[in-house]
């Protein structure tokens, strides 16, 4: 038997040209009686917007994932977004900047790396009820060569009420030198979840 659970919230607030977003998530599974995942992640972001297609942004994030080889690790981003495309149906942009990471193995001392972040995603709406979404995010290491990581996500969204939706999510995470020497490079999460809109 195998259980697995699995919470996430995004949340915003924007004022004039400004936008504050935060969030995080938990993931637990279990598989007869041991303990097989357990990862999490706190967020905090802030954006500027300068025009329609351009703004600039800061984050932070703190994660932790000792199934990956790692207790914690806070990235550091900044970085400036353009909008291709935003309407009622479609949205697409690129976000691209600088990324400081401090990581703690599992069983060793924490380490500074700079790295570059590029990110682009994709949203459609096919009908009233149905939406879908794609990114794909590319991390190369500058300090460690050759050491990158790619992350993409897909998901289709479908509206059941005013307030609920049903999603279905696909995020997979290729990391070309993973934390531990052993570990597989590719790792893939699979989810059914409800979502609520507030």
């Amino acid at each position: 038997e195998t259980e697995v659970y699995n919470a996430q919230t995004t949340n915003s607030y924007s004022f004039k040209k400004n936008k504050i977003t935060f969030g995080g998530h938990y993931t637990f599974g279990s598989s007869a009686d041991i303990i097989a995942t357990r990862n999490w992640d706190l967020n905090l972001r802030y954006d500027r917007e300068f025009s329609e297609k351009w703004s600039a942004f800061i984050g932070e994030t703190v994660e932790g994932d000792k199934y990956s080889g790692f207790e914690t690790r806070y990235n550091t981003d900044i970085g400036a977004k353009y909008t291709f495309i935003k309407n009622d149906k479609s949205n697409l942009f690129a976000e691209a900047g600088y990324r400081y990471t401090s990581e703690k193995p599992v069983g060793g001392e924490s380490d500074g790396e700079s790295k570059a972040r590029a990110y682009v995603e994709g949203s459609r709406k096919f009908t009233d009820s149905t939406s879908g979404k794609l990114g794909v995010e590319y991390v190369p290491n500058f300090t460690v060569s050759g050491d990158y990581l790619l992350t993409f996500d897909a998901s289709l969204l479908v509206t059941i009420s005013t307030n609920f939706s049903l999603k279905v999510a696909y995020k997979g995470i290729y990391d070309s030198e993973p934390a531990v020497e052993g570990l597989k490079n590719y790792d893939y999460t699979y989810s059914t979840a409800l979502v609520a809109n507030f």
